[in-house]
């Protein structure tokens, strides 16, 4: 019986990402660092901004602001602590303060190209992808070489799902820049996104040759050696990836999926285990986990990932199918039935639903439901075995001799 939900590539990218997506390059996230030396007090706008600077670089942002302030009072039209305050304020999350002062930054200096990037990776921190784009366009138009806004604007397209116009962007930031890592990191991600792992290994790669201490590339390359079967090379991958960031629960994740597919079972419960140390809420690794205590058969410790999974997002067909192929396995074929027809209601074009419910069909006797759902199994292109297709014969043959029961009136 199969055992993986993949309805389309996309569809298991998407949900393999999806709690930590923001991780792999969307996030704005404050470097941790010494706060700044003890400097003596500026004297002018541009030494305070510079100061607010090293505040924002510490992540203080709060003395951050108030350099920016005092920058501001003594230049009122002082664009680039106008934009650097507002960094500051959308980092602490006040995004209506923030988006006050890129205004004031814009209305100071039209042709202020970093406001604009500044206030679209503001958008794109909100999920307005869209608007993010439009930033990001008008900080092109005044700025054609602007390599950040042209990274930044790919982003937002691969949020919304268009990879390949992001691929375009992350070509040109490469082209402007091409010691730019996050744009071969990023274009390596769109590349992943449409299944083309080869693609996406090379610009992990350079994306590594420029910055070998980039974790998330180490761990996506590694990612993308697994869906090509290339086990060997992931778990190097991913081992490098943990080492460089051992608090990534996605890094977990994937070595277990390795571990797995090398039928390393203890060694992938650890680091499902691990992952969710790190990140109670990561559903995925819930179903994951399940999937080695299935090939366990500890069938009540695989429902209870499933289930477990289920909860924290309904919305997951595979979770249902998988615990439905464990309700059949433990002979519960009515909770099957049930799970089989909620993965028919989130995604009624995946094939191995209908093979598996008709299974359950026929252990419940109900053989024409059981035939109906294996030819349905057929017409979405699922092939049966020889076994299976000579089990369907067989069923059909069985309901032609038996005459359908005419109701009493």
């Amino acid at each position: 019986m199969s055992h993986t939900y993949h309805p389309t590539l996309h569809h298991f990218t998407k949900r393999l990402l999806y709690t930590l997506f923001a991780l792999i390059c969307f996030s704005v996230t404050a470097a941790v660092m010494a706060a700044p030396p003890a400097q003596a007090e500026p004297t002018d706008a541009a030494g305070y901004n510079q100061r607010g600077l090293a505040y924002f670089d510490a992540g203080d942002y709060t003395k951050a602001i108030a350099d920016f302030d005092k920058a501001v009072r003594l230049d009122p039209t002082y664009a680039e602590a106008l934009t650097n305050r507002g960094n500051a304020y959308a980092e602490m999350g006040d995004f209506d303060t923030a988006f006050a002062d890129y205004e004031r930054a814009i209305k100071a200096d039209p042709k202020y190209a970093r406001a604009y990037n500044n206030r679209g990776i503001a958008y794109a921190d909100l999920q307005e992808y869209e608007k993010a784009i439009a930033e990001y366009t008008q900080a092109i138009k005044i700025d054609p070489q602007y390599s950040r806004a042209y990274n930044n604007r790919a982003n937002a397209y691969r949020n919304l799902g268009e990879f390949e116009q992001a691929i375009v962007d992350y070509s040109q930031a490469i082209k402007i820049d091409p010691q730019y890592a996050n744009a071969f990191n990023g274009r390596a991600n769109a590349y992943f996104d449409l299944a083309d792992y080869e693609k996406a290994i090379a610009d992990y790669s350079a994306a590594l040759e420029i910055n070998p201490r980039l974790a998330r590339a180490y761990n996506y390359r590694g990612l993308s050696h697994y869906l090509l079967g290339h086990y060997e090379e992931a778990l190097g991958d991913i081992n490098s990836a943990i080492k460089l960031n051992p608090n990534d629960a996605t890094a977990y994740n994937h070595r277990g999926l390795v571990h797995f597919a090398n039928s390393s079972y203890e060694e992938a419960l650890a680091d499902y285990d691990t992952a969710l140390k790190l990140d109670p809420e990561y559903t995925l690794v819930y179903s994951n986990r399940g999937d080695v205590q299935y090939a366990l058969e500890a069938y009540e410790k695989a429902v209870e990932d499933y289930s477990a999974a289920i909860e924290s997002d309904e919305d997951y067909p595979g979770s249902y199918l998988y615990r439905g192929d464990t309700y059949y396995a433990l002979g519960d074929y009515d909770k099957a039935l049930a799970d089989y027809d909620r993965v028919v209601e989130l995604d009624p074009d995946f094939p191995p639903t209908y093979l598996q419910r008709g299974n359950a069909y026929l252990a419940l006797q109900e053989r024409e439901k059981a035939l109906a759902d294996w030819k349905h199994y057929e017409a979405l292109g699922g092939e049966l075995t020889q076994e299976q297709l000579d089990l369907r014969d067989e069923v059909e043959t069985s309901l032609k001799a038996t005459p359908i029961p005419t109701p009493h009136k």
